[in-house]
């Protein structure tokens, strides 16, 4: 029996041992998040995210203690944000470089999406389920292929910095956008044509010697 426990505790430690090597969650209260914390990395990514209206994943955060250690926020985990059914309004640091699988899977509420830089590896089910999403405003001067958005080009205006709309065109799943329009540039103004028709009429009618008739109007 005592061999048996100490091969247990063997086992437990070397779980745990194996675990810290690969690193370690650390959640922020500042953030209200969790994240990865890579073994001697200062590259992390979101773990865990918070389940509130508004989201803003910043380029880096700060973590307290005997020391300040400041780490490079660079992905956003696997179902990180998953079926959060509160979050409205996501912003995504242009430092992030990874957005992983199902991220923001089901986020129904989820209204618009923030891209503060060019983030070239999105996972193509990231942002599947949302049924909310009006509106995506990518800040980007040079942007890069866009992956994971093919449900929505029909559905959202997509807002992009002031003289780049051209590099947008251009460029694979951002040109698929059927709404896509710079910085303050003004919606085209709905070109209403009339048509006028004069009908002559005979005096026996009692009527006016003309009638003018627009388009709209009954006859």
């Amino acid at each position: 029996m005592k061999k048996l426990i100490t091969m247990l505790v063997a086992l437990i430690a070397a779980t745990f041992v194996g675990f810290a090597a690969n690193g370690e969650e650390w959640y922020s209260y500042s953030d209200n998040r969790t994240y990865w914390i890579p073994a001697g990395s200062n590259d992390i990514w979101v773990y865990y995210g918070e389940n509130q209206k508004a989201v803003d994943i910043k380029n880096t955060t700060t973590r307290g203690g005997l020391t300040t250690t400041t780490y490079n926020i660079v992905k956003i985990d696997d179902y990180a944000f998953n079926g959060y059914g509160i979050v409205e309004n996501v912003t995504i640091g242009s430092g992030i470089q990874t957005i992983g699988d199902h991220a923001f899977f089901n986020c129904s509420n989820l209204s618009k999406i923030t891209f503060k830089g060019a983030c070239a590896n999105i996972n193509a089910n990231a942002f599947v389920g949302l049924n909310a999403l009006t509106e995506i405003v990518s800040e980007a001067t040079s942007p890069v292929a866009l992956n994971g958005f093919s449900a929505y080009y029909s559905k959202v205006k997509v807002t992009v910095p002031k003289g780049t709309k051209a590099k947008y065109q251009a460029t694979a799943g951002w040109k698929e956008f059927t709404n896509l329009v710079e910085e303050g540039e003004t919606p085209p103004t709905p070109v209403v044509t009339y048509i006028n028709i004069q009908i002559q009429l005979p005096n026996e009618w009692n009527a006016p010697a003309t009638y003018t008739w627009a388009s709209g109007d009954e006859i």
